[in-house]
């Protein structure tokens, strides 16, 4: 799988086991192995909108918000 939206961007870090918050207006990204391949192209495309999702509706870390909070984006929201 490719993820094209922040939120499956957000779902595939944490199945991979990372975890994410926003310090300072920046993207933290925590886990043990090193982000790398696609998944890493699409996080280093879609920062911005990742750092907005994850600060609004997160309470700046993920994981830790319940699905039926965070919805996929429309379509024309989705990138790729």
């Amino acid at each position: 799988m490719n993820p094209r939206t922040p939120i499956q961007i957000l779902r595939c870090l944490e199945l991979g086991g990372y975890t994410t918050h926003v310090a300072n207006g920046k993207l933290v990204i925590r886990g043990r192995p090193p982000l790398t391949g696609p998944l890493r192209a699409n996080v280093e495309a879609n920062r911005d909108h990742l750092v907005a999702l994850v600060e609004e509706w997160c309470g700046a870390a993920w994981p830790g918000v319940s699905a039926p909070q965070v919805d996929d984006p429309t379509d024309t929201e989705a990138v790729g």
